[in-house]
């Protein structure tokens, strides 16, 4: 758990991320739980809801980096048609 706050406090002292979190995939509901975060805005975190199936909030860059194994960075999240599902959570 250290290793996962220290990565997410990192990546947003060092690279300037607004927002840095990772997430566990979970099997039952192939949900992706919040285990660390770092910078503003962690409270959007509370109500998220990602999952990593085929649905709409599977779709984003959570559940396609799971799906596909492979980093998924969201540098314009405002730009990026994936975050659809979470812009309003992101704009409150």
């Amino acid at each position: 758990q250290r290793l996962l706050q220290r990565t997410c406090d990192l990546l947003t002292q060092a690279r300037a991320y607004q927002l840095a979190w990772i997430g566990e995939p979970r099997e039952e509901g192939r949900r992706v739980v919040p285990r660390a975060a770092a910078g503003a805005g962690r409270d959007y975190l509370d109500g998220l809801h990602v999952t990593w199936d085929d649905t709409p909030s599977g779709q984003g860059p959570t559940g396609s980096a799971i799906r596909l194994r492979a980093t998924r960075v969201v540098r314009d999240v405002a730009g990026d048609d994936a975050m659809q599902p979470w812009k309003r959570a992101i704009r409150a």
